[in-house]
């Protein structure tokens, strides 16, 4: 077992020469985060939004070669609702947008409110994340995402 180096580290693996390490960050059902949920019409578990927004600040402004102290940093950054929300808003508008977009386009849900409010306020796809994700002209082209779905 590896040595446990981050703050808030709950779950750790080795894949030849690369670390994996989960964290816990701020907890995704925090009252603070209601304002954007409500105008987003999301889910009311934005954890999906957490890896779409982190990815992409990760991959602009953290460099290869960096220490546990300044991963910390970062760590307990983020365990503060308010610095997370600049993050989660971006991926939020465009996911919101481009399913309304969709469901305008499709009777089965333009027709039924309340198939469209359950598709808008619905879990972020995987398909959902790499859309935005192409959708980013400066997302550094070694960022990648993948998803563990226990």
């Amino acid at each position: 077992m590896m040595q446990s180096l981050l703050a808030f580290e709950i779950a750790q693996a080795q894949f030849g020469d690369i670390e994996v390490r989960e964290v816990k960050l701020a907890q995704q059902y925090d009252d603070e985060f209601l304002p954007i949920i409500q105008k987003y019409k999301t889910a009311g578990s934005i954890c999906g939004y957490y890896a779409t927004g982190l990815c992409p600040f990760f991959g602009k402004n953290v460099k290869r070669n960096i220490t546990y102290q300044e991963i910390n940093g970062y760590i307990y950054q983020f365990q503060d609702p308010q610095k997370l929300i600049p993050l989660l808003v971006p991926p939020m508008q465009y996911i919101n947008e481009s399913r309304i977009a969709y469901s305008s386009k499709h009777p089965i849900l333009s027709k039924d409110k309340k198939k469209t409010d359950g598709y808008i306020r619905d879990w972020v796809a995987n398909y959902e994340i790499s859309d935005y994700f192409q959708s980013l002209k400066d997302l550094d082209s070694h960022v990648y995402f993948l998803r563990q779905v226990a």
